[in-house]
Formats: C-alpha cells, sequence, structure tokens
C-alpha cells in the first residue's frame, strides 16, 4: 500500500463530530445520525484503514463534547435562516464569549 495519509481528514472528523453540541435540540440528533452516517457507509462499501480512522475520529470527536461544553450558546438553522431571509446580519455586541449570530441563544444552558 503506497498512500501518504498526514490526518487532516481525520481531525476534521472530530471537529465535526463534536461541533454536534452547538446545535440547537432537536436539530443536534439529526445532525449527528447524518455525520455518523457518513463515516459509517464507508465502513460497509469498502473496508479500509482510512474508512476506520475517519469513524473512529467521529466517536472520539463526540466523546469530547463534555470537554467542551464549557462554551454557552447554540445554534438552531430556522432561526439563523429566517434572520438571512430578513436581512439581519450577526450581533456584534459580545455576549458571554464569542459575537452572538442570528440564530444563537445562550438562553437554556447551564
Amino acid at each position: 500500500m503506497d498512500t501518504l495519509d498526514y490526518g487532516v481528514s481525520y481531525a476534521l472528523a472530530g471537529v465535526v463530530a463534536v461541533s454536534t453540541y452547538r446545535i440547537a435540540r432537536p436539530w443536534c440528533s439529526f445532525y449527528l445520525a447524518a455525520v455518523l452516517a457518513f463515516y459509517a457507509v464507508p465502513l460497509f462499501v469498502d473496508l479500509t484503514f482510512t474508512a476506520v480512522g475517519h469513524f473512529t475520529a467521529a466517536l472520539l470527536g463526540r466523546g469530547c463534547c463534555p470537554l467542551v461544553r464549557s462554551r454557552p450558546g447554540t445554534w438552531s438553522p430556522v432561526a439563523g435562516v429566517a434572520a438571512t431571509a430578513t436581512g439581519h446580519r450577526a450581533d456584534s455586541r459580545q455576549r458571554g464569549r464569542g459575537l452572538v449570530a442570528p440564530g444563537y441563544t445562550t438562553a437554556g444552558l447551564t
């Protein structure tokens, strides 16, 4: 086997999976299912080291969610699309940590 694999795609798989906690419910469940399906399908189609590595990285990324939960706020795709449709831009005021974009809320998080 003559392949060069530097791990950037594995890191991206982990980041994509750890990002699920930032999406509002019930959308985060759909997003997580889509992410896991995206990385699980290659396991059944063509079982390779790369396929196993990407799926493992996604699982590890999801497992790291408790480590990064201290950041407040969630993103709602519905509110984000509605704000974009009405022409609103990201709010430049600081709320908690980071800029709060349309569709983001810090309510209900501990």
